[in-house]
């Protein structure tokens, strides 16, 4: 029986966990598409734009990715691929010619969100149980950090500014253009 991973924020999961048949690329490349999970080198890319949290042009990113840099073209088709996927929004600005520059859509707290949700739909049968024990075996967690966990989890926090809901009020978006004037991080 082959052995395959797959690998999801950073996670890697036996395979067996999820496939039941054998899916081609372009299948996964669709089923990615559609359901709105980011690959390894949109992650990287989108996590270059939460990072500088205002709208940037593709040079910039470029300049930004880890070595080994993909060839510029294809850091254009990625670009192009997290816009029809609903990640990125674009737009010219006046006297920069052909430059296009990308703000996020959607905030990084709200992916993690969404994709820790599929993760657990995904993986765990929609079980909250079953992943913990899953990363509780996985991560080799002793008992006392899971009781100081515990504790901590029954602290009572504060809402980071995602959790609220707080709007970004970016300078260096326009206020026209399709992107509009304040996103949701």
């Amino acid at each position: 029986m082959e052995k395959f991973f797959c690998f999801f924020l950073g996670f890697a999961f036996p395979s067996h966990l999820i496939l039941q048949q054998k899916q081609t690329k372009r299948d996964m490349k669709t089923t990615n598409r559609r359901e709105g999970i980011l690959s390894k080198t949109e992650y990287d890319i989108m996590s270059i734009i939460w990072d500088i949290n205002h709208s940037v042009s593709a040079r910039e990113i470029y300049d930004l990715l880890p070595e080994p840099q993909p060839a510029y073209t294809t850091l254009a088709n990625e670009m192009r691929m997290l816009y029809e996927k609903g990640f990125v929004d674009h737009f010219k600005k006046d006297g920069e010619g052909k430059t296009h520059h990308y703000i996020a859509r959607i905030g990084k707290a709200e992916y993690v969100r969404k994709a820790m949700h599929d993760v657990k739909r995904t993986f765990f049968g929609g079980s909250l149980r079953s992943m913990l024990s899953y990363f509780i075996r996985e991560e080799e967690i002793s008992e006392e950090e899971l009781i100081n966990f515990l504790h901590e989890m029954e602290a009572p926090s504060q809402p980071s500014p995602e959790e609220e809901g707080q709007i970004s009020t970016n300078k260096n978006t326009p206020s026209s253009g399709g992107v509009g004037g304040g996103l949701i991080n």
